[in-house]
């Protein structure tokens, strides 16, 4: 990984599938979620804590958490379960 200011554009560009991929799928698979459907999210530690040379991951990862957020308060009203946006420590990491 580059730093913030040797970071070139195809380094960013590999990082986006990340926020793209949560995004998609979970706006594909809304169709399948209204019977009692669940939407577990992945983020990383990297999102909170500050490593030079990650800046691109952990910002797309910090953008799946805040659209964790936001899926939590748009789509609870479609009947389709609670949805939470709650860190949780398991095996030693840290998972949205």
């Amino acid at each position: 990984m580059k730093n913030w200011k040797n970071n070139i554009y195809e380094e960013k560009s590999r990082a986006i599938p990340n926020k793209k991929g949560v995004y998609f799928l979970t706006q594909n698979l809304l169709p399948y979620l209204a019977d009692n459907g669940r939407i577990i999210n992945f983020s990383s530690g990297l999102a909170r804590f500050t490593t030079p040379g990650w800046s691109a991951y952990a910002s797309m990862k910090g953008a799946v958490e805040v659209m964790t957020r936001y899926m939590a308060k748009e789509l609870c009203s479609d009947e389709m379960g609670w949805i939470t946006g709650e860190r949780i420590e398991a095996s030693g990491g840290m998972l949205l």
